[in-house]
This record gives C-alpha cells, structure tokens and sequence, in this order.
C-alpha cells in the first residue's frame, strides 16, 4: 500500500482507502502507509470516528460514519440527531467528509435520509455553527 501511495502522491493524487469492519487496531499501520482518507468507519463495527478524529485527524480525512442501521430503521429525529453529533464532533475541526457508512439501499428509510440531508444543510457549512435546533417533524 505504501509504494502505491507513493506512485499515487507523485502524480498529483490522493489515496482514499475503503476497509469495511473494525480497523482500530490497524490505524496507525494504515496511516503509515501514506493513505489520505479512510472509508467508512462503520459504527456497528465498533469504529470511534470521534476517538479517531482526535487521535488521527490531522493525518487522515476521515470519510462516512452515518449507520446505514439507524437510516434503514431509525426515526427522522434520531437521524438528524446522529449527523447533527458527527458534524458537531468530527466535521468541526475539517477532515471530514459525512457519508452513509456503508451502501444506502432500497431498505433505507426515504424520510431518515432526508432528515440526513437536511442536517448536512442545516449545519454542514463552514464555518459550522451549531446554537440552532431546526428540526421539523
């Protein structure tokens, strides 16, 4: 991996690794490797995107983190809830880029990944300011 990070730098280009599963324990042989982003950070894996964040964050972009579980069978609120706390908490100090953790299918509830959006609209801009609740049922 380190060689092809290499070759991938010299040109110009970034490395974004996709490693579905728990990768605590391989972070800082990965981030050793050159890798620029990581994917996706999966929740129900066991994966701390917050303790991540502050460990790894200046090194690494960290990409994903919203559990396809809690789109498939959580509620709007606790979806907006959710993003709201990863924007709040990882997205806040840059080196962040908010995704689903894993493939949004056709089990994902329509209403869950609207209220993700509407999060990602109401707080995802730079510089992220969050004295406001405008959730709405």
């Amino acid at each position: 991996i380190k060689k092809f990070c290499q070759k991938v730098h010299k040109q110009g280009g970034k490395v974004i690794l996709h490693s579905c599963g728990y990768v605590g324990d391989l972070l800082s042989d990965l981030v050793e490797t050159g890798i620029d982003a990581l994917h996706p950070l999966e929740k129900a894996a066991g994966n701390d995107i917050v303790e991540i964040q502050n460990i790894y964050g200046k090194q690494l972009t960290l990409i994903g983190n919203v559990p396809i579980p809690l789109l498939t069978h959580g509620t709007p609120r606790e979806t907006y809830e959710y993003v709201k706390f990863l924007i709040k908490n990882v997205s806040v100090n840059g080196g962040h880029i908010i995704s689903s953790s894993h493939s949004v299918t056709q089990w994902c509830k329509l209403k869950n990944f609207l209220a993700y959006y509407k999060a990602v609209e109401d707080f995802g801009n730079y510089p992220i300011k969050l004295n406001k609740d405008v959730f709405l049922d």
